[in-house]
């Protein structure tokens, strides 16, 4: 079995505490159900990699949907279970200490969720979480990018010329 991505849900720890835990979820029979649902139509891929990467790209999208609709909620006592769940993260993340060095797995999480989704947000008030910082982060190495692109041109322009005289003398 392939794992496909790993899920924010609800558990009951050993104290009986509802605690925020993660599910990896695999690729077999019961995910496929789920993905399959009345909800959700989906043209299930001829190969296993073709339906691994299907599964995780609709099971990112479900997260991404949740975590948006948990950010614009208002309601305290929304009937959607995500809703709750995705508030709780975006809760946790703020007062966290250790996402700052990159050790809390929820927070990784919840900031790959929110740069898969801001590689394609158009919203200049963006409700998402990190988002514009995102965007702004992933617009400065797009232009790093590009300068150093246009520096490799020069060299090789420069590079190129001097050859180009040498044969016509």
């Amino acid at each position: 079995m392939v794992p496909t991505f790993l899920v924010l849900c609800r558990g009951k720890s050993k104290t009986g505490r509802r605690e925020i835990a993660k599910v990896l979820l695999l690729v077999n029979y019961k995910i496929q159900r789920l993905t399959m649902d009345g909800t959700v139509n989906v043209q299930v891929p001829a190969n296993d990699a073709e339906r691994s990467s299907e599964l995780r790209r609709l099971s990112i999208q479900r997260c991404i949907q949740a975590l948006m609709h948990a950010c614009q909620c208002r309601n305290t006592n929304c009937s959607l279970a995500s809703c709750q769940k995705m508030k709780r993260v975006v809760q946790h993340t703020k007062g966290c200490k250790r996402k700052t060095n990159g050790g809390c797995p929820i927070c990784k999480q919840l900031i790959a969720l929110c740069c898969y989704h801001a590689k394609h947000c158009q919203e200049n008030r963006c409700p998402m979480p990190f988002c514009l910082k995102i965007k702004h982060k992933l617009r400065q190495q797009q232009l790093q990018h590009r300068l150093q692109q246009a520096q490799m041109l020069r060299r090789r322009m420069a590079m190129r010329n001097p050859r180009v005289a040498r044969q016509r003398a």
